[in-house]
């Protein structure tokens, strides 16, 4: 059972996310300290921005090309620490079991974002 499983977003105003988690919580987060700022420039397009969603692993992302920590998010928003119970983990190659380091290019960012009052 993982406590901060997202199960809806959605892009509001000035580089806002709308989420809500599954136990609950729900609020906007402000993005904008990241706007525009390395791989952030992708959402000066306003459509690009609006294209976020859920993906497979609970991750916020963005056309499959820029992910969210949603267990960040989930803190930020929330205050509390996250604890995730794991029983079992079994982890498949995505395309074979050769290692290929050009086989997946999406980034993954970790900065904290602001939480919105």
């Amino acid at each position: 059972m993982f406590l901060a499983q997202p199960i809806a977003v959605e892009a509001r105003p000035n580089y806002r996310l709308w989420v809500k988690y599954a136990d609950g919580p729900s609020g906007e987060v402000d993005l904008s300290p990241l706007a525009g700022r390395g791989v952030f420039k992708a959402w000066q397009d306003r459509a690009f921005f609006e294209d976020v969603f859920i993906g497979e692993s609970g991750e916020i992302s963005w056309r499959d090309e820029l992910d969210l920590d949603p267990f960040q998010l989930y803190m930020d928003l929330t205050g509390k620490n996250v604890i995730v119970e794991i029983e079992t983990l079994t982890v498949f190659p995505k395309q074979s079991a050769a290692p290929n380091p050009s086989a997946d290019n999406r980034m993954v960012a970790h900065s904290p974002p602001r939480v919105v009052s």
